[in-house]
């Protein structure tokens, strides 16, 4: 789990091959589902500083689904901030849905 958040935490150039590999990570961590993965997942989600892309829209769509396997308190709510920053509407229906807000 150490080397799967410290791929994230990297700030990669954007990019295909970035967002393929940031995907995987992402989709590993909810197939792992250990609790001590929520801070990097959470980051996904965060506004970044001046001059940094968002990530895609897949790699946030697989972090809320990792968050949501994952399912402890935490990770709860880093979900309903998520919801709160997020501008797609594919993303916060999808949150909603695995916070059981409703569609």
């Amino acid at each position: 789990v150490p080397v799967l958040e410290g791929i994230l935490a990297t700030r990669m150039p954007p990019g295909e091959d970035s967002d393929h590999l940031r995907l995987r990570v992402v989709e590993a961590l909810g197939r792992i589902a250990a609790p001590k993965s929520v801070p990097p997942l959470r980051q996904i989600f965060i506004k970044k500083g001046p001059g940094e892309t968002k990530d895609c829209l897949g790699v946030r769509l697989a972090a809320a689904r990792s968050l949501f396997r994952i399912g402890t308190q935490e990770a709860r709510e880093a979900m309903t901030l998520a919801l709160k920053d997020e501008s797609e509407d594919e993303v916060r229906s999808q949150l909603r849905r695995y916070l059981g807000t409703g569609v």
